[in-house]
C-alpha cells in the first residue's frame, strides 16, 4: 500500500534528520521550522515516487482552507504529519474533525493516519483520544491511526 510506504519513506527521513526527536518549541525558527523542513523532504521524495497516486496537500472540504498533507484516493487515507502529537496540547482533534468534515463534505476518507515524532502513540493511548478514536469510528465510518516517527532501534532506521 502506499500509505504503508510513506510511512515507511517518512521513517526513513526522521531517522537520517539530526535532532529529530529534539522538542524545540514554537516559532518558523524552531519546531515549525523544522517541521516545515520535513515535510518539504517527505513531500519531495512523495513527489518522485507516486507522482499521480499520492495527492499532497489535497484539499478537505470546500470551502474551507483545512487540507491534508496527504491523500490517496485509491486507498481512501488522509495522512497529516503532526509532529507535536507526544505533547499535551497537539493538533489530534482538530485533524480527526478536517476528516469528518472532508467525509460529509463528499471526500471519500475511511481512514486517517496522524504521524507523530516518538511518543505520540503513548501519548494518545488514554481514555480521552480512544473515546474519540472509537466514537469516528462507530458514528463516521473513519478509522483513526496513530503512528510514531523517529525510533532509532527501528530497522527502517538502518536503512540508505
Amino acid at each position: 500500500m502506499i500509505s504503508d510506504d510513506l510511512l515507511d519513506l517518512a521513517q526513513i527521513i526522521a531517522c537520517r534528520t539530526p535532532g529529530f526527536l529534539d522538542r524545540r518549541g514554537p516559532g518558523k525558527d524552531k519546531g515549525n521550522g523544522a517541521t516545515d523542513a520535513f515535510l518539504a523532504e517527505l513531500n519531495s521524495a512523495a513527489s518522485e515516487r507516486w507522482p499521480s497516486a499520492c495527492v499532497q496537500q489535497e484539499r478537505a472540504f470546500p470551502g474551507a482552507k483545512y487540507s491534508f498533507d496527504f491523500f490517496i484516493p485509491s486507498e481512501q487515507t488522509a495522512i497529516e504529519i503532526a509532529l507535536s502529537l507526544r505533547n499535551v496540547v497537539t493538533e489530534f482533534e482538530k485533524d480527526i474533525f478536517k476528516a469528518i468534515l472532508a467525509k460529509d463534505g463528499g471526500k471519500d476518507v475511511r481512514r486517517l493516519i496522524l504521524v507523530g515524532k516518538h511518543g505520540a502513540v503513548k501519548r494518545l493511548a488514554g481514555a480521552g483520544p480512544k473515546a474519540i478514536v472509537g466514537w469516528v469510528a462507530r458514528t463516521q465510518g473513519i478509522e483513526v491511526h496513530i503512528k510514531d516517527l523517529g525510533r532509532p532501534d527501528l530497522a527502517a532506521c538502518s536503512i540508505g
